[in-house]
């Protein structure tokens, strides 16, 4: 019986041992191995990428060369450009804040001095068209009137909500600090 024992002991080692030596040595190194592989397969792949980089910038590079000539021609004039821009906008909100209704037209420039002319045209009550007109004298955009004709309308020149309408001519800048240089 002994020996049976022992036959049984010596089979169940030749099934226990290569068991345990694949579940605590080989799975592991194989878990390990395959990380290495995704990790060099990534390395590949960021290899790839920063070979075609180099192409990419001298391609953006000469890009940027071609088109530039045309960009600086374009923001050549912004400054002059973007003050008139923003002061129409500021006229039609200011009109809205106000109650009133404004309508504003480009003019044809002059030589006389580095203005844009606009066209100012509306209507609104007394005291709005008298707030609107007073914020876009006093406003932050430097714009000045050149010319202002308020008029009433004959039927309610006497009414307590009296409407007029306006006219006008305004000055913008083109350049707010050669403004600010002569003054």
């Amino acid at each position: 019986m002994k020996t049976h024992l022992h036959k049984l002991w010596f089979f169940a080692g030749l099934v226990v041992l290569p068991v345990a030596v694949g579940v605590f040595q080989v799975r592991p190194a194989l878990e390990r191995r395959q990380a290495a592989l995704e990790r060099q397969q990534k390395a590949g792949a960021i290899q790839a990428r920063n070979h075609r980089l180099p192409a990419q910038r001298d391609e953006l590079r000469a890009a940027w060369e071609s088109f530039r000539p045309q960009a600086e021609r374009t923001l050549a004039g912004l400054e002059n450009d973007l003050n008139p821009n923003l002061v129409l906008k500021r006229i039609h909100s200011l009109a809205e804040e106000h109650g009133c209704e404004a309508r504003v037209t480009l003019m044809p420039q002059r030589d006389d001095g580095p203005f844009v002319r606009v066209a100012l045209n509306g209507e609104g009550r007394w005291a709005d068209a008298v707030a609107l007109i007073d914020a876009l004298e006093q406003g932050a955009h430097y714009c000045r009137f050149e010319k202002l004709r308020l008029t009433f309308p004959r039927n309610e020149a006497r009414s307590r909500e009296r409407r007029l309408t306006f006219n006008g001519v305004i000055l913008i800048p083109l350049d707010p600090e050669h403004v600010e240089d002569k003054s």
